[in-house]
């Protein structure tokens, strides 16, 4: 944690305190080093600089631009993309009005 104290078993247990969670020692002790951990990755993502990077709300683009003209070489870009139909002929049970019956699993 960057510029704040370190994370040990007396903050930890402030925080969940505050967070209105009921853990006990074991607990405590288990979440320490794991949430250092987490800390420690997101501290060196801040050291990441992101200067000229656009904000993105997705991981992926939704729908590939109309003006795209670049070629992607990814495995994931190189991957067809199914139509519903296709779809639907893999799923391997009933399909009409474009739903999918499959076996009752709930009693």
């Amino acid at each position: 944690m960057t510029g704040s104290a370190p994370l040990d078993e007396k903050l930890l247990k402030k925080l969940a305190k505050l967070a209105r969670l009921a853990l006990d020692d074991d607990e405590v002790r288990a979440l320490v080093p794991e949430l250092s951990g987490i800390v420690t990755h997101v501290d060196a993502l801040r050291a990441v600089s992101t200067e000229g990077v656009p904000p993105m709300t997705h991981g992926a683009p939704l729908a590939e631009p109309a003006t795209t003209t670049t070629t992607t070489t990814t495995a994931a870009a190189a991957a067809p993309v199914l139509g519903r139909r296709a779809i639907e002929q893999s799923a391997g049970y009933d399909v009409s009005d474009g739903m999918v019956k499959v076996p009752r699993v709930v009693e």
